[in-house]
């Protein structure tokens, strides 16, 4: 039996390159910045390598699996224990995607000097959201080959233009700041980092080619290392300032002498990002409404991406003057909740995959995305989020499962 795959593994690479970094660059250098100083870029190292590390075994997962991540839940928890477990990382990705929304939405007030009214100007931004969570895994994968290229040139002439106003001695010492304050940095930027989460959601979903694991895993170091350039950019630029420095994406190329002379046309390289970002952002409220209909199944899949981008529009302008405590809670006690469903509970399912869920055994759902086996054949109807089936392949014996 052999399932069409979804997507491909350059994809995947590109998927992380393109929503790996940018949600970092807006305040969470100021924050590090405030913690543990010309070391922040060593926090930022710090959460790479949990984040590789989990990138790694769920990869050795997918490598050894023939079921998706809802199959894995479900032959682990049960049906019942499964949607439970479905609906808690539905709430994560809700908390996950919070900050980073709210964040861009100041952005964009403080620094773009909009007239418009708040609500009028982000709504595009949710009915986007909702169209885009509608969509089926396949279009995330296309979304990423489009959106690599702005990635790749907003990121490379930022960076170009902040190079002269560097200096490098400002990162030295090197641990001037201390163990306490590098990890503590490192801890409360758990909310920003984790992306190797959306990792889960493309087991058994991508067509294994040569050395995929290899391209998806320097995808992911790649993309970690811009965050980590960034920071030393960031700092070098502003030193012991550098914690004033709300918005580090607008502020890290102001200074540049070529901009005073020609203008602000960094800002090129701002939309790039910020047209990116947008996308990156509505990742976490994406896989939401994935695990949700999958939990609950609605009959119209555009019911939970309208519940849930109400609710985070809702909530983003009703709290919005106590986000000074809400940011306090995400970079506090919230970092256990962060690195619980982001690192910890990824690897333990990785890690179950090799004695609970042989190869030959399949996932076996409700009646519209169960296994049945018929004359000798078999039809695997194994349903995919909004709607999406895998095709079937019939023939052959009973049990035989072409691997990947």
């Amino acid at each position: 039996m052999l399932r069409t795959q979804t997507l491909y593994d350059r994809q995947i690479a590109l998927f992380f390159l393109s929503v790996v970094p940018f949600t970092k660059f807006f305040t969470l250098p100021s924050l590090t910045a405030g913690i543990s100083g010309n070391d922040m870029w060593i926090s930022a190292i710090l959460n790479l390598v949990l984040d590789i590390v989990t990138v790694l075994i769920v990869l050795s997962a997918c490598k050894k699996s023939n079921v998706d991540f809802f199959g894995l839940i479900e032959n682990i928890f049960g049906k019942v224990g499964g949607k439970i477990v479905l609906i808690l990382y539905a709430i994560f990705f809700l908390l996950k995607g919070f900050i980073p929304i709210c964040e861009q939405k100041d952005y964009v007030v403080l620094t773009m000097y909009l007239a418009l009214p708040k609500i009028a100007m982000f709504l595009p931004f949710f009915v986007l959201a909702v169209y885009l969570c509608c969509k089926r895994l396949r279009v995330i994968g296309r979304l990423s080959d489009v959106l690599f290229i702005p990635t790749v040139i907003g990121f490379v002439l930022l960076m170009a233009l902040t190079i002269p106003n560097l200096e490098m001695g400002a990162l030295l010492p090197i641990g001037l700041s201390g163990a306490k304050n590098i990890f503590k940095a490192s801890y409360s930027s758990l909310n920003w980092y984790g992306d190797c989460v959306y990792l889960l959601f493309f087991i058994g979903r991508f067509k294994r080619e040569k050395r995929s694991n290899l391209k998806i895993i320097i995808a992911y170091i790649v993309a970690g290392l811009m965050v980590v350039v960034f920071s030393l950019f960031f700092y070098a630029t502003f030193s012991s300032l550098a914690f004033r420095k709300k918005f580090a994406l607008t502020e890290i190329s102001k200074y540049t002498t070529v901009i005073n002379n020609i203008g602000r046309f960094d800002f090129i390289a701002i939309f790039l990002i910020l047209f990116s970002s947008a996308f990156a952002t509505i990742m976490p409220i994406y896989f939401a409404c994935m695990l949700l209909q999958r939990a609950l199944p609605l009959k119209k899949h555009y019911i939970y991406p309208l519940i849930l981008s109400l609710l985070i529009m809702i909530l983003m302008f009703g709290l919005n003057e106590y986000f000074a405590s809400l940011e306090s809670f995400f970079t506090g006690i919230a970092g256990i909740i962060f690195l619980i469903f982001s690192n910890l509970l990824p690897i333990v399912l990785a890690l179950s995959t090799g004695f609970r869920v042989p190869n030959n055994k399949r996932y076996r759902g409700d009646k519209d995305n169960s296994i049945r086996k018929r004359d000798g054949e078999i039809n695997d109807n194994v349903g995919v989020d909004n709607g999406e089936n895998f095709s079937i392949v019939k023939g052959g014996k009973q049990n035989e499962i072409q691997k990947d």
